[in-house]
């Protein structure tokens, strides 16, 4: 399935940065670097996931994850919309 989508992309000459988020979106990332390689906001990001403002853009997602009960998917999942809401 997944490789039909991509497919598609390629083939329909998308220009629309697309990215499997899976793969993209890693705990050792900070909100800073999935924000910029989204081309999303990290208060949006922290906003989605009722992160407090007040937290560092610089924190890494895996701290973030254990501190405020999110899961990996559901970050991913956060990203994707916001990046096709952008």
């Amino acid at each position: 399935n997944l490789f039909y989508i991509n497919y598609f992309i390629i083939i329909s000459g998308e220009k629309k940065h697309h990215h499997n988020t899976e793969e993209a979106v890693k705990g050792s990332m900070s909100l800073n670097e999935i924000a910029e390689k989204f081309n999303i906001s990290p208060e949006i990001i922290k906003q989605e996931l009722n992160i407090p403002n007040s937290i560092s853009n610089n924190s890494k997602a895996g701290r973030l994850k254990r501190q405020y009960g999110f899961t990996m998917d559901e970050l991913r999942e956060a990203v994707e919309k916001l990046n096709k809401q952008n």
